[in-house]
């Protein structure tokens, strides 16, 4: 029968395509393009073409036309298949040594008959709801029961054959680029069990490139459906990893999975849904192999159940505190399970959840490939074990998508609004929450750049859904933060981040808190549980670990890293000084935040009205850095203090040796819109007095060098100006940001809580001017939301040290007391002298009146206690008793 004969073909053409495989056959390489011009089967022949790739898995394309003659001239069939086909190992047969066990997933079948004859055979055998006819080709994705009983003629074995829409099952032996092939059967054990009825010698033509791998791993990978999982029938699995390659500074990415799993070998019938979000990062090679062992360390892993029997094993076998949380069809979110309270977790890898886990990766691919392919051993809490795992054939693959991989771009400096992790898992042993709420964004443009910020970071026992009666602590602090430039050459989209907050608000609520604090940060104080520490700075030494905090140092700037990547947010742990921040890598334990409300539009202003605070930024055009405030006031005058700070080579944000002071007081006047750019206005500033105080040699070089005006500089002595600098005495509008005693102009743009002022210029071009960088931008003090904590203290010029010649002065108790001592003492000594010269003894004047003044305040005493409380003699009602004065009185 030719169809049958087309089928047998077919079938072998089609297990070419998945017996792809490795070392442990005698010919590994079967990737590669299978064809035939005519091979003769007695009266009848085929031709067929094929081509496949991948190593584990991968696409195949094939098409087979079957005819009546032996010369390939009368055409009766044509049969053609784009699909998927998944290596599934080792056949376990010792008769078969060397066979793979390999599977077809469900796919378009495209069956064209050419006779009359071809097409009454197939209406007989697989009418699939339709009848056919000769020269009429038809596409099978799936036949409904009971219409398709025959497929030999799309390879079908004969015990049971495939069912067209489902997954199929087969094996291959291969030897010297030859090809021994089973039939297909839709059952997996009967089709490892036929090892009798199968087709020989089918050539392998191009064998395609050998596999290289990389270790470039940022990609969406999706497993196709695979039967004979550990544990389970069949699953459909997927991983998004969104990260740079190892050799970038071991920065830790993203990672999303989704496992899916059925209770047939079809993954039709779904028993278990388990998803899972948290952090990846390569960390070194693996042993014989040229994979690398990631970290992984989750966030949080969602587990649904889909049945009766998956409910009862997740309440059996993962309570993870409470076995009434699993609910049939409900996610249930697993944060950390403490030990023992989910232990058979194959669905897990049998790990535990909420603990660093290890994997050895591998992927690879060849030259000629379309997509790769990655696989990896299962996750383990030991990295030495992970390192030494091997990657082997029987290793299930995952197929990359195409131009997947979200790291890299395009990135968002949009940070503005509410940024969370609702629940998750903190280094294995707690939960968390955190919540980050921003005005202001990140950047480089306009109004971008700076901002305040609220945190609340807290602590509860794992695995409790991060409920209120479980908190453990609290960590609450705001405060402002500033972008200091791009940092893209430590992590992809990246930009350096200052945050400075000027209190910590700390709440223990267990007696294991207090202890930890006690010992990581007693900040020269006492913890007490449930009761809040307002911490502003620690003496040196008292708060030696600040993990719990998110790093840095209490009551100074904390540096640090910040990047939006694919819609989440993420911070680095702050390091408290520039370079250990800057250069940190965005670690394993940096989770992701998630956006909740954003901040809504920021609407254009044309005032300047209001007190604005200028957070601590490198100045790019001095080695210093600045900081200031700026006041303007209803009618247009303005006060405005900047100081310049010394900036080593650790970098200190403003926490340094103060280097110089500015203060410019003046009038500020708004004029029209901004041609070159919407929502801005010419700004015109009119100084009247500038003051200048130079607190370093660098700052009276800076000075001398730049702005001489006229002046001799020096250290601590400020210089008042009110008119301009002699004629080119004085270049200095960059570092002053105005002209000394002249009006300067340029733009300004404000939305709602933020303003910036273009570098400004004497000259009214300077209205072109465009906004930059280095532009001061300025946050609102008054109104900001959210609030900063206490608004910053303006800035002005500090006091010269006190001369070594100088005195203090008395305040005004100081000389009362001596005033009133000299006349006691004036007092004491006429009186003594007038006595002398008139009885010839130094007497105390007065003696016997000073002698009675103690006895008299106590009659005095006694006599108004008497009066008040009622207390008299034995006498009529009303009457007084008597009182014997012990002051010279006599009866009283």
């Amino acid at each position: 029968r030719l169809v049958k004969m087309a089928g047998i073909l077919r079938m072998a053409v089609l297990v070419s395509v998945l017996a792809l495989t490795k070392a442990d056959n005698t010919d590994g390489n079967q990737c590669g393009m299978f064809s035939t011009n005519c091979q003769n089967f007695g009266p009848s022949s085929i031709s067929f073409g094929m081509v496949n790739d991948g190593i584990k898995a991968g696409s195949t394309s094939i098409s087979l036309e079957a005819f009546s003659d032996a010369n390939c001239t009368n055409q009766t069939l044509s049969v053609s298949y784009d699909g998927v086909y998944v290596d599934m190992g080792p056949l376990g047969q010792e008769s078969l040594p060397d066979a793979r066990l390999w599977q077809l997933l469900p796919a378009t079948f495209i069956v064209k008959p050419f006779t009359n004859a071809t097409a009454d055979e197939l209406n007989v055998d697989c009418p699939c709801n339709e009848t056919w006819e000769a020269g009429k080709e038809r596409k099978l994705t799936t036949c409904p029961p009971g219409s398709c009983e025959d497929t030999s003629f799309l390879g079908g074995g004969p015990v049971g054959g495939i069912t067209v829409g489902l997954p199929f099952f087969g094996w291959t032996n291969v030897a010297n680029n030859i090809v021994n092939i089973s039939f297909f059967d839709a059952d997996l054990t009967d089709a490892k069990l036929d090892l009798t009825t199968y087709l020989d010698n089918v050539a392998l033509d191009t064998p395609c490139d050998p596999p290289v791998s990389d270790s470039e791993y940022c990609s969406v990978w999706q497993q196709p459906c695979v039967p004979r999982v550990p544990g389970f029938s069949s699953a459909q699995r997927a991983i998004e990893y969104s990260g740079p390659e190892f050799a970038l500074f071991q920065n830790a990415g993203i990672v999303l999975t989704s496992n899916a799993y059925f209770s047939d070998t079809g993954c039709q019938t779904s028993y278990l849904l388990v998803q899972e979000r948290g952090t990846m990062v390569p960390l070194n090679e693996a042993n014989g192999t040229d994979g690398l062992v990631m970290e992984k360390v989750a966030e949080s892993v969602t587990v649904t159940p889909y049945t009766e029997d998956a409910l009862t094993e997740l309440k059996t076998n993962c309570a993870c505190g409470d076995s009434g949380a699993w609910v049939l069809g409900q996610g249930r979110i697993l944060t950390t399970c403490v030990p023992d309270s989910c232990d058979d977790v194959w669905w897990y890898d049998n790990a535990p959840i909420g603990s660093q886990l290890y994997s050895s990766f591998l992927k690879e691919s060849r030259g000629d490939a379309k997509v790769a392919e990655l696989r990896m051993t299962p996750f383990v809490v030991d990295q030495d074990e992970a390192t030494t795992a091997v990657v082997t054939q029987d290793t299930y693959s995952y197929m990359q998508g195409e131009d997947s991989c979200s790291y890299g771009g395009p990135f968002d400096n949009e940070v503005c609004g509410v940024w969370t992790i609702d629940c998750g898992a903190a280094d294995g042993l707690y939960d968390e929450k955190v919540n980050y709420e921003f005005l202001g964004n990140i950047g480089e443009g306009v109004n971008e750049g700076t901002g305040v910020f609220n945190r609340v970071h807290s602590i509860y026992n794992p695995g409790k859904a991060c409920g209120d009666k479980d908190k453990l602590l609290d960590v609450v602090d705001s405060g402002f933060f500033s972008d200091w430039g791009n940092n893209s050459a430590r992590f992809e989209g990246a930009r350096k981040f200052v945050f400075t907050s000027p209190v910590v608000s700390v709440t223990p609520y267990s007696d294991e808190w207090v202890q930890t604090l006690t010992a990581a940060c007693p900040c020269d104080g006492k913890w007490k549980k449930g009761k809040v520490r307002d911490l502003y700075t620690c003496p040196a030494g008292t708060c030696p670990n600040t993990a719990w905090l998110g790093g840095g140092d209490i009551g100074q700037p904390g540096f640090g890293s910040i990047a939006l990547q694919g819609g989440r947010l993420r911070i680095n742990t702050l390091r408290p000084n520039q370079i250990a921040g800057f250069t940190a890598p965005m670690g394993v334990t940096d989770q992701p935040l998630l956006p909740g409300a954003n901040c809504g539009p920021q609407e254009p202003s044309n005032s300047a009205k209001g007190s604005w605070y200028l957070m601590c930024r490198p100045d790019l055009n001095t080695t210093f850095e600045s900081s200031g405030n700026w006041t303007v006031y209803k009618d247009g005058d303005y006060e405005w203090y900047r100081v310049k700070y010394t900036n080593g080579q650790q970098g200190n944000a403003c926490a340094g040796e103060q280097a110089l002071v500015i203060k410019s007081v003046g009038k500020l006047t708004l004029g029209d819109a901004l041609d070159q750019f919407v929502g801005g206005y010419q700004v015109k500033m009119t100084t009247s007095q500038f003051e200048v105080t130079p607190m370093t040699d660098a700052a009276v070089d800076l000075l001398t060098t730049n702005c001489a005006c006229g002046q001799t500089w020096k250290v601590g002595q400020k210089v008042t100006l009110k008119s301009g600098c002699p004629a080119s005495t004085c270049d200095g509008s960059l570092f002053l940001r105005q002209n000394i005693g002249t009006t300067s102009y340029g733009g300004l743009y404000r939305t709602n809580n933020f303003l910036t002022v273009t570098v400004l210029d004497e000259s009214e071009d300077a209205y072109k001017n465009d906004f930059t960088p280095g532009d001061f931008q300025w946050i609102a003090v008054d109104g900001a939301a959210p609030a900063p904590g206490p608004p910053p203290t303006p800035i002005g010029p500090s006091p010269p040290p006190p001369s070594k010649k100088s005195k203090k002065r008395m305040d005004g108790g100081g000389i009362f007391l001596l005033v009133v001592f000299l006349m006691a003492l004036s007092y004491l000594v006429a009186g003594m002298v007038i006595n002398y010269r008139s009885s010839g003894t130094p007497a105390i004047p007065h003696a016997a009146f000073w002698g009675s003044v103690p006895g008299l305040v106590s009659d005095g005493i006694y006599f108004s206690v008497c009066q008040c409380f009622g207390l008299r003699g034995s006498g009529s009602a009303g009457s007084y008793s008597t009182i014997q004065s012990s002051g010279g009185y006599g009866a009283v």
